[in-house]
């Protein structure tokens, strides 16, 4: 049996899984999530009676497609569908339907190529993740891909044993930190997650979770404003700025935190960047790698520029540009920005928010 929620708001549900901000989600019956055909007209797949997507939230499967009123999900556990479970709330949660995304986008729509974004990709919806799995896969996110962050997300998942089924689809539930910490860095080592620093700034995230409250699981942290959550986040092993404005802007409601990585610095060279520093600005203008110092220093002028939905505008700007070296590939020339084939920094099987 299937459930419904209504959404009167503005809504793509495809775009929202699969831009690259969670990690969860898959097409059913596809294992590998075909790679998106970006800037043609929206493929089958998308808009209202689209396909159904499977993804694991909290202890159930889920499985979620939209329809011409909203959305519409089943639910199973380990003993498979489950009639029984009400996951509207959650669902109302997790797409943000409480936002006020109409003041979002009046506010968005002051600056030129934030309003574009919007304009191209109407629907787009930051995700409220749970902060734990947002971690995790965000940790597994340096040099690597969309869907190579999505396979080791699954394949850490498999530490918890715990299978929960749709007809014949089954999946993991994530396991939390207290039980990795027991399983010891060698389980996440053998899983083959890539770069030998994964496994360890998942452990030992793991180890710090399990022995005292994080800002994860801090009550204050709602109080807490962003730049100073993110600063927090950021004085602990393996995550730096990107990773905690991620896990803040995607976790902890922080919507004025502004992840900075290539792809959006790129798009930032078609936002007025007077209020920027001579030479910050140029730095930005020529896509050079930032330091620390230099993200936050970013982030800063996004908060003064953006406002409050700078995350917002962060997740915008970033779709906008991401798919640049698609559409160069493609055309010849990005229909985005204008410009022609790609430097090196562009030629990367990444697309995701890694450096």
């Amino acid at each position: 049996m299937s459930r419904r929620v209504s959404v009167g708001q503005p809504l793509d549900l495809a775009l929202s899984l699969e831009m690259g901000q969670a990690f969860r989600w898959r097409r059913v019956r596809d294992e590998h999530v075909h790679v998106r055909k970006w800037g043609s007209t929206s493929p089958p797949w998308r808009g209202n009676a689209g396909g159904w997507y499977s993804g694991v939230l909290g202890e159930y499967l889920v499985h979620l497609r939209q329809t011409d009123e909203g959305l519409e999900y089943r639910v199973g556990d380990e003993y498979g569908e489950r009639h029984d479970v009400d996951l509207d709330k959650q669902m109302c949660d997790y797409f943000r339907l409480d936002d006020d995304i109409g003041d979002i986008y009046s506010q968005l729509g002051r600056h030129r190529a934030v309003a574009q974004a919007v304009e191209r990709y109407p629907g787009l919806r930051l995700l409220r993740q749970e902060p734990w799995e947002c971690m995790v896969a965000y940790l597994c996110s340096g040099t690597n891909s969309i869907r190579g962050i999505r396979e080791c997300v699954e394949r850490i998942a498999q530490l918890s044993r715990r299978r929960v089924r749709l007809d014949d689809d089954e999946r993991h539930v994530l396991p939390g930190p207290v039980q990795i910490a027991e399983q010891g860095e060698k389980a996440l080592t053998d899983l083959g997650l890539g770069l030998s620093s994964r496994p360890r700034n998942i452990f030992l995230m793991a180890t710090r979770l399990s022995r005292g409250p994080l800002l994860l699981e801090l009550e204050e942290a709602g109080d807490m404003p962003g730049d100073e959550a993110v600063k927090l986040l950021d004085s602990y092993s393996g995550i730096g700025p990107k990773i905690a404005s991620c896990v803040a802007l995607m976790s902890l409601d922080k919507l004025d935190a502004f992840p900075v990585d290539r792809w959006v610095r790129r798009a930032l060279k078609h936002c007025d960047l007077s209020a920027m520093s001579p030479k910050l600005k140029e730095r930005v203008r020529n896509s050079r790698t930032m330091t620390e110092e230099q993200q936050y220093s970013v982030a800063e002028w996004a908060r003064g520029n953006f406002g409050q939905y700078a995350g917002y505008a962060n997740q915008y700007l970033f779709h906008w540009v991401e798919p640049h070296k698609e559409m160069v590939a493609r055309n010849g020339v990005c229909r985005i920005c204008g410009t022609g084939p790609p430097d090196s920094t562009t030629r990367t099987a990444s697309n995701s928010r890694a450096e």
